[in-house]
């Protein structure tokens, strides 16, 4: 009788002891990713950050998680809450940079190059979003486009109804390659300024004609 049994029980004996393995990977994989300490992508190599303002920094971690922020001779130490958010300011630095974030929690993250000057919202609709690549005297303006101290966001397009925590973009230098198709009137009034007041320039982009 006992025997009889074994042999109607093994085969969900085996099926068990997969489906524990199975979720023994699974939590495995799961935990590292409450561990990463994660930034909006506003805050990326190339960024210009705002000069002579303090620089409010916030992101995304495990509940709890302890972490370390250096920037331009600043250290931070601090704890996510427990909804996984923090945020931290420093004070603005005294030079313009480039200086560099190195933020440490489980995983680590180094943002280069950053500059601070003026950084400026350029949003609206069709007449924002016109590219430099439809412009008059494009080939020109896009083959002189080279000022390294000017830097690009453009924020992709995403509908929604709700405000957002993140959005898509990067910060890319102001080169003949970034500038194409970035906004045409955001780009002239960067040079403007830039040529004016001889600081780094950061222009967002976040428009949808």
């Amino acid at each position: 009788m006992l025997d009889s049994i074994r042999k109607i029980l093994k085969p969900f004996a085996r099926t068990m002891k997969r489906i524990h393995i199975l979720l023994l990977l699974l939590f495995s994989t799961w935990i590292p990713l409450q561990g990463v300490v994660r930034l909006p992508a506003i805050f990326s190599d190339h960024m210009v950050l705002q000069d002579g303002k303090p620089v409010k920094l916030w992101g995304w971690a495990s509940p709890g998680e302890n972490m370390t922020i250096e920037f331009a001779g600043q250290f931070a130490t601090l704890r996510a809450n427990l909804g996984g958010v923090w945020r931290t300011t420093f004070d603005p630095p005294g030079k313009r940079g480039p200086h560099k974030m190195v933020i440490t929690g489980r995983n680590r993250i180094i943002i280069e190059d950053i500059l601070m000057g003026e950084v400026w919202v350029c949003s609206g609709q069709s007449n924002m979003e016109w590219p430099l690549t439809r412009t008059m005297n494009a080939s020109r303006e896009i083959a002189t486009a080279e000022y390294p101290e000017i830097r690009l966001f453009k924020v992709e397009r995403h509908a929604t109804g709700v405000p957002q925590e993140n959005c898509r973009g990067s910060w890319k230098p102001c080169n003949p390659q970034n500038t194409k198709s970035f906004s045409a009137v955001a780009y002239f009034f960067g040079r403007h300024l830039h040529k004016e007041l001889g600081v780094p320039i950061g222009l967002i982009q976040s428009a949808w004609g």
